[in-house]
């Protein structure tokens, strides 16, 4: 699964464990974290989280956000990342793909002014 999230702003995740026939996994996680790395390479860490604020509900999902301050330090690009739950002692990856950063949109300090024609341009305020 490829997530996608705007450098420095906080994100929403939300995700199901389950079994081999595909049934939702009720039982909750001990632990949960949440790694980015450059390449597939295991020790290349540019950010590991474990999750301890999370919510879960009933069916198996699990919610938990990355706060802005998690992806601030990012550079724009695409990364690795996995999540891992810690169950009975033991670590599983249960979700793994690409995690596209992008910046925020110049649009947040302009406004947009009318011109002489029926066009629009924008300024810095």
């Amino acid at each position: 699964m490829n997530l996608t999230v705007v450098r420095g702003d906080t994100k929403q995740l939300s995700f199901c464990r389950k079994d081999d026939e595909g049934n939702a996994i009720t039982t909750i996680a001990e632990k949960i974290y949440f790694t980015v790395k450059k390449s597939n390479l295991p020790t290349e860490y540019l950010l590991q989280k474990t999750i301890s604020d999370m919510t879960f509900d009933n069916d198996g999902t699990y919610h938990f956000k990355l706060e802005a301050s998690d992806t601030e330090s990012l550079a724009t690009g695409t990364y690795k990342y996995d999540i891992q739950v810690n169950v009975d002692g033991k670590k599983k990856t249960i979700s793994k793909g690409n995690l596209v950063v992008k910046n925020r949109t110049a649009t947040k300090n302009l406004e947009m002014v009318r011109g002489d024609s029926e066009t629009f341009t924008f300024k810095r305020k």
